[in-house]
């Protein structure tokens, strides 16, 4: 379950209070493990010998003889999948679930093919951060301590063998406890570890403060970050790696001061970089750099991912991407998903065809476009929807340029429509679209239709009067620019196709927050947004969203757009306009990262796109 607003979210977290019980050092254990892990890793640290010395983190959490606790309901482990095996006793402290694959395996080995999955939510920064702390109030204090069971120290029976050198920059709060946890488990491995401590030694928190005393206790030590100290500017450059936290999800400001100066030596130091939770700089709602903000290499965040892993130009800075399981229920995560989704192969299924079927029950669209100067658009367009398994594509252009059109297309079937006299369709023309419209189930409007008086006229006639799905693109959204009440009188489903400077048209502003902007636009006219992009985002009328992790700069070029739209008009004539909008996002990035792959991002062409869908289709189709 989804749940937007903040209201529900609180009312979320205040239920699990009374469910779920877990200590916050706990959780924090936790998470600075994994984050010292993927440190480890990418110091080159022998993988196969990290996974051997690191006991799994499913393990339970003994609880001490002399403090018993009453048995409780065990917490539900994230992703846990279904078993037949009879349920075990309860564990006052649920466990993390067990994982599938090391962590060390996902950075750095092949990925396996994905399986079939639901849509991953991603958790918003106001949720997430009430949502720890209401899994930990009213917890018994005592608080076992995992780090010691997680780290055995490496073994220094190879001293010809180099000790790795990391460097940890931590703030006072909670992801600079992770940090400074991160610090202990790389003393406990032989690193030679430097911990900074960037901010007021009067802000830390308790489990900081628990964390410092550890790292104490291991022999290092917790130093002042003092900005252009030659001695931890030396550090940084002879280290192999460097872990970030200072910020977690909450920041909300610029970055400045003494922070920013660590963000900036970070940075210059050429050093690869783990971020814990989010870069430091990054807002985690939005994805805008408050500021500047750490270039990761590797990020490691806890629970669910945030928005801005993904979108730009935070998404950027994150690196490699690790969603990790410390134990917060999953009851109390799906009170805090804020109804936004990456979109992957394992969330998208084809509809199934049946043997006894013709082309009339695969979707029959209409395709308005073209003019004199742009007759490949219409065509890639129409070409794209073919190829996205549409039934029948009839398409429709100025007459000026119908016989070069008709040599482009086989499949697609070309008819002539009323001229301007200037080569753009001409209102004359509506009696014969509004005819053909009613022969179809969708209709795509815009690619190379241009724009003038005449056009807008009928795209404005189309919106206003047609029942079925519009899909309107390029030239169409020109025209919505000029009257947004189209959309808001628009009879049937309309879906808006633009890119960041075609939506800056349609808002009358800059695109600020391409999420949140997106959502709004959503919510206020009643229509789908397609704003593409590196990441491409979706957004729905009801307050849903989706983010495309796939594609690539190399499809930044012509009639790739034109392509989209065809397949989001093709699938929609044979499934639900949401269901065909993701999926079409994602066949259409998925086809041009195999396009890149192929041929090199400088290579990758509309054409080459519409190459790939079918390798694409299939891995939907067999996963």
């Amino acid at each position: 379950m989804e749940l937007s607003d903040a209201k529900r979210m609180k009312e979320a977290d205040r239920e699990a209070i009374e469910e779920r019980k877990i200590p916050s050092l706990l959780l924090m254990e936790r998470a600075s493990a994994l984050v010292g892990q993927a440190a480890a890793l990418l110091a080159g640290v022998s993988a196969e010998a990290l996974e051997e010395e690191t006991p799994d983190i499913s393990e339970p959490v003994p609880e001490p003889e002399a403090d018993p606790v009453p048995e409780a309901e065990p917490a539900q482990a994230l992703e846990q999948e279904p078993t037949s095996e009879p349920e075990s006793a309860p564990e006052p402290n649920p466990p993390v679930p067990a994982r599938k694959k090391s962590l060390w395996r996902r950075l750095f080995c092949p990925p396996e093919p994905p399986k079939p999955s639901a849509a991953e939510p991603i958790l918003e920064s106001e949720p997430a951060q009430q949502t720890e702390p209401i899994a930990i109030e009213e917890e018994p204090a005592t608080e076992p301590d995992i780090l010691d069971e997680l780290e055995a120290p490496v073994s220094q029976d190879a001293p010809e063998k180099e000790a790795k050198r990391a460097v940890i920059f931590s703030g006072p709060g909670n992801n600079g406890g992770d940090g400074i946890g991160a610090a202990v488990y790389l003393r406990k491995r032989g690193f030679i570890v430097r911990a900074f401590l960037v901010g007021e030694r009067g802000k830390m928190t308790p489990d900081s403060l628990a964390m410092e005393q550890r790292l104490t206790e291991a022999g290092g030590a917790l130093e002042p970050f003092v900005p252009g100290d030659a001695d931890i500017e030396a550090a940084t450059k002879d280290a192999d790696v460097l872990i970030d936290a200072l910020f977690g999800v909450g920041l909300s400001r610029p970055v400045t001061g003494d922070a920013l100066e660590a963000v900036r030596l970070m940075n210059r130091s050429g050093k690869p970089v783990v971020s814990a939770d989010i870069a430091s700089g990054v807002s985690a709602d939005t994805g805008a750099i408050l500021g500047e903000a750490v270039k990761a290499a590797c990020t490691v965040t806890f629970s669910m991912a945030k928005p801005g892993h993904f979108i730009e130009p935070g998404s950027e800075c994150a690196g490699h991407l690790q969603v990790e399981d410390i134990g917060i229920p999953q009851d109390v995560l799906e009170k805090a998903s804020c109804g936004i989704q990456t979109v992957q192969l394992g969330d998208l299924t084809l509809p199934k065809r049946a043997p006894l079927t013709h082309k009339g029950d695969y979707g029959k669209l209409l395709i308005v476009g073209g003019c004199v100067g742009y007759t490949g658009a219409p065509t890639l367009c129409a070409r794209a929807a073919v190829t996205a398994g549409v039934g029948l594509v009839y398409l429709g252009v100025p007459s000026d340029i119908y016989e070069i059109t008709a040599m482009k297309n086989d499949e697609a079937m070309p008819f002539p429509l009323a001229s301007d006299g200037r080569g753009r369709v001409s209102p004359r023309s509506l009696p014969v679209i509004e005819e053909r419209l009613t022969k179809c189930n969708v209709c795509v409007i815009g690619p190379g239709l241009g724009r003038g008086e005449g056009t807008a006229a009928v795209v404005a006639d189309v919106l206003r009067e047609t029942t079925i799905p519009v899909v309107a693109d390029a030239d169409a959204l020109w025209a919505i620019s000029q009257d947004l009440s189209l959309l808001d009188e628009a009879k049937a489903p309309v879906v808006i196709t633009p890119h960041e400077g075609e939506f800056a048209r349609l808002l009358g502003r800059e695109v600020k927050d391409r999420l949140a902007d997106a959502m709004e636009f959503s919510k206020a006219h009643h229509c789908a947004v397609v704003l593409k992009g590196h990441r491409t985002v979706c957004t729905f009328p009801d307050g849903r969203g989706a983010v495309i992790v796939a594609g690539n700069p190399g499809m930044a070029s012509g009639g790739t757009g034109d392509v989209l739209a065809g397949i989001i008009g093709g699938l929609m004539g044979q499934m639900t306009p949401r269901q065909a909008i993701l999926t079409a996002c994602w066949l259409h990035a998925r086809a041009g990262d195999m396009a890149a792959a192929e041929r090199g991002e400088y290579a990758v062409t509309a054409s080459s796109i519409i190459h790939w869908l079918p390798s694409v289709e299939q891995e939907i189709i067999q996963q």
